[in-house]
C-alpha cells in the first residue's frame, strides 16, 4: 500500500486503527457523515496528548468504577492487576500518570471530545 499510494492519492476506509499507523501519513475522521479531522497523523496524536492516562489497580470494583467514568482505550493484566488506559477531558481524581498516545487512543479521543 506504501508503495502503490506513492504520487497520488488512495483512499482506505477502515476501522482497524493500526492498519492506518502503518501505512498513512495523512488521514481523516468522519462520525455521521461529518468530517472530526483532517490532516496528518502526528497533529491527530497531538491534539489527544494530555487526555490518555494509565493506572494500575488490584481492586475488581475500582476497575467497574473507571469503566462507569471514563472511556477506557484498553485493559490489560499485568502481574497482580489491571492495568487500565482511558481517555479524561481532565487529570482524574486518583492516582494515574499520562501515557504516549496511540492512534487508537487519538481516535477514540476525537469521536468522543473533540468539537472541531
Amino acid at each position: 500500500m506504501v508503495e502503490f499510494s506513492e504520487n497520488r492519492t488512495v483512499l482506505f476506509s477502515t476501522h482497524v486503527v493500526e492498519d492506518l499507523t502503518a501505512t498513512c501519513n495523512q488521514l481523516a475522521v468522519m462520525k455521521k457523515g461529518k468530517f472530526l479531522y483532517a490532516g496528518n497523523r502526528k497533529e491527530l496524536l497531538e491534539q489527544a496528548k494530555g487526555h490518555i492516562w494509565i493506572c494500575k489497580t488490584n481492586d475488581e470494583a475500582a476497575a467497574r468504577e473507571l469503566e462507569k467514568q471514563y472511556h477506557i482505550s484498553s485493559k490489560q493484566f499485568v502481574g497482580d492487576g489491571l492495568q487500565i488506559k482511558f481517555i479524561s477531558e481532565v487529570p482524574p481524581q486518583m492516582e494515574c500518570r499520562p501515557c504516549e498516545v496511540t492512534l487508537e487512543d487519538a481516535y477514540i479521543y476525537i469521536t468522543n471530545f473533540y468539537i472541531p
